[in-house]
């Protein structure tokens, strides 16, 4: 109760009051078709984790989702995943059509170029728009790496899915798509950077407050990074940086 009355007052007494302005925010942000003004922190999600209030966390996964396109598109994808269940059975077609477009951005970024235009042409029908000046910068890579003629044939078959159909088929696409288990391939774009950092002699919270997460997350990533490069401390770490660079 006492959270529902600060979100009502518009208080930042506690994390939860703050997440459930926070997917406000992020709503508001999808029905403008606008970018975040500002990064949502972690600590935000794992304080609506309650399963008695699952829209506001799937609106604070996609708003996560959106924080971690450009440096983690991995973690950003399997956030959108969670969230779409929920956002699909609203029946409410500008969020839909947020959330797939940015699986659609993801999927081109991993040059799944029809599973990027499929999508796109879904979150064209969801919009009601046909314009082809409208499509995102991003989508130029799925035209060129098909061909305008098999791009435009898959813009019109994504056009005929439903959200619910949509969701389905990405889905479906996800598995299909995979990442070394370990090795330098084997780390996300985050993880990747974390380890740039820690050979630089940034400490755990210096890492956090860069990359705008938890203390908690950063030893998450340096847990993977040590078990995917088989290393056993950051001492370690480094030294295989300057190993992998004297190489390169």
């Amino acid at each position: 109760m006492e959270d529902a009355v600060s979100y009502a007052l518009g208080e930042t007494s506690s994390p939860v009051s703050r997440s459930l302005q926070e997917a406000d925010r992020v709503e508001a942000s999808i029905r403008r078709g606008v970018a975040l003004d500002e990064p949502i922190p972690v600590e935000l999600l794992e304080a609506v984790s309650s399963p008695e209030i699952p829209i506001p966390r799937a609106l604070v996964e996609l708003g996560r989702a959106m924080t971690l396109m450009e440096d983690d598109p991995t973690e950003a994808e399997q956030l959108v995943h969670s969230a779409l269940p929920t956002i699909a059975a609203l029946d409410d077609s500008t969020l839909s059509a947020g959330s797939l477009q940015l699986l659609a951005e993801i999927a081109s970024e991993q040059q799944s170029y029809e599973e990027s235009a499929r999508l796109l042409g879904a979150v064209l029908a969801l919009r009601g728009s046909s314009d082809a000046e409208s499509l995102p910068s991003w989508s130029t890579a799925a035209r060129e790496a098909l061909g305008s003629e098999a791009f435009d044939a898959l813009l019109e078959e994504g056009k005929r899915m439903s959200a619910q159909e949509a969701a389905e088929y990405t889905s479906r696409r996800r598995g299909k798509r995979s990442r070394p288990s370990s090795g330098w391939g084997s780390l996300t774009p985050t993880e990747a950077r974390v380890t740039e950092l820690v050979s630089e002699g940034l400490t755990n919270p210096q890492i956090a407050e860069r990359l705008f997460v938890s203390k908690r997350t950063v030893q998450t990533h340096l847990y993977n990074i040590f078990a995917k490069l088989y290393v056993q401390n950051r001492t370690e770490l480094a030294a295989e940086v300057v190993k992998r660079s004297s190489k390169a």
